[in-house]
């Protein structure tokens, strides 16, 4: 197939590719003529991916090797909400499903998903109850993921595949969470809950394909668009960690060297000449104890990871003295929102906890201790049922209930600026509010890290 102006995919070059997607940037969906008809099954963003391959005359095939025959490059398509604080990926960019039985017989060197992460990243943006044809191209990305094998993300997503590996290898795919893979996760999508598949030995397991997680999509367009403002640090980098890392251990290693000893002395110790006072102070501290050289870098496994840092302030029983919070939302934007493609989610797929320990609520952060660090990564069930609070939360306020938000895991309350950030719904004036995660549950989660 080729476009009606003689582009050919399958024998493109990476110039042919590039001078081809420059036409394709701030173009509305609706102006493609498109290839085959719309994806009646996934109304919208599948719709998205119509359009886009019909404007490199794509026909959307099933084949393992990637679209770009001759150049070797996936073509993706990554749907971007506009929000109060920029875009934002709406969902995980899935790479291709993993096979359980040949998988078996693969190495990582070979592995069928590595010619797959060399990408052409399409960014559109989507208008939430809009139809598709109104939805805009914001920018594109060349990335190929791989092409550093001593980068991080190359480095991580071995070990990531490797864990899969051996869980398919143990008969185990049935067991495979999401929480198995840092930045190349096992993830399912709509229906694939339901959808079973062969393994080698053993019952069938849910069909589940390689995802790259929507942070490390927000950085690859932030990249795109030149956007980041702040600079970028590796802790594999910093720490001179060579071999195949085990990110949770080098970091749970590092933080240890610290543990019973208070937020002032590890300043001391970190060269760090802050004010004690400041409320950046104890997250300031923290950066830096986990070997960033600068306290306000951004930490690029973080990003590629989808880890969320939370220090909360505890007691000697690690009972956190507050609720942990999200960030506040607008309620047409909650309402846009699935709980799949929720910031939520995103943000509580992978935590880590590092708890500041003070004896009383009004300890000064500097003179609070350092707490045994936890990475906590709800497995599936724990997600599902986190997901069902939070739809049922969603619903009632959006149907005008402003008050008695609470369930087992989350609850909502106001979490606004000043007295003038407010929110409306059904014609209602409210304080804007924000999810947070209750406290009785954080206190589970670090006691049963401190005894790991």
């Amino acid at each position: 197939m080729c476009t009606d102006d003689g582009f050919k995919p399958r024998d493109a070059t990476r110039s042919e590719i590039e001078d081809r997607v420059r036409g394709l940037r701030g173009m509305i969906l609706g102006d493609i003529p498109l290839l085959r008809p719309p994806n009646e099954e996934r109304r919208n963003l599948g719709d998205i991916g119509v359009a886009i391959e019909s404007w490199f005359g794509l026909e959307g095939d099933s084949l393992m090797r990637p679209d770009f025959w001759k150049a070797g490059i996936e073509l993706k398509e990554v749907p971007l909400v506009k929000g109060a604080k920029g875009y934002r990926c709406s969902q995980k960019t899935f790479i291709t499903v993993i096979d359980y039985v040949s998988m078996k017989d693969e190495e990582w060197v070979s592995a069928h998903v590595r010619p797959k992460l060399n990408t052409l990243l399409v960014f559109v943006e989507v208008l939430p109850g809009n139809d598709w044809r109104t939805f805009r191209v914001r920018d594109y990305a060349f990335r190929d993921f791989l092409a550093d094998p001593q980068s991080s993300f190359s480095r991580l997503a071995e070990s990531d595949w490797m864990r899969v590996k051996t869980r398919v290898e143990d008969c185990e795919a049935h067991l495979i969470s999401a929480s198995d893979g840092l930045v190349l996760t096992p993830a399912t999508k709509g229906r694939d809950g339901r959808d079973k598949r062969r393994q080698s030995c053993g019952p069938k397991a849910m069909r589940r394909s390689f995802a790259l997680r929507q942070s490390l999509m927000k950085a690859v367009y932030r990249d795109a668009v030149g956007s980041h403002p702040k600079a970028v640090e590796s802790l594999l980098e910093n720490l001179s960690q060579r071999k195949r890392p085990d990110l949770e251990t080098i970091i749970q290693s590092r933080l240890g060297r610290y543990i019973g000893r208070t937020v002032a002395e590890v300043a001391s110790d970190r060269g760090y000449s802050g004010t004690a006072t400041s409320r950046s102070y104890g997250a300031d501290v923290v950066q830096l104890a986990l070997g960033a050289s600068t306290p306000r870098a951004r930490i690029i496994e973080f990003d590629e990871a989808g880890i969320t840092l939370r220090r909360p302030r505890v007691n000697a029983s690690f009972r956190p003295y507050e609720d942990i919070s999200f960030p506040a939302f607008r309620a047409q934007e909650l309402q846009d929102e699935t709980w799949d493609t929720s910031v939520v989610k995103s943000l509580l797929e992978i935590m880590l906890f590092v708890p500041l320990v003070g004896s009383r609520r009004s300890t000064a952060i500097r003179d609070c201790k350092i707490g045994t660090p936890h990475f906590w990564r709800p497995h599936d069930e724990e997600l599902r049922a986190i997901g069902e609070e939070w739809t049922e939360l969603q619903s009632q306020l959006i149907g005008g209930q402003l008050t008695g938000l609470r369930r087992k895991h989350l609850h909502m309350r106001p979490h606004a600026r000043n007295a003038k950030d407010t929110d409306t719904v059904n014609g209602h004036s409210f304080t804007r509010k924000s999810f947070w995660l209750n406290r009785e549950i954080v206190a589970t989660i670090l006691t049963a890290g401190s005894r790991t």
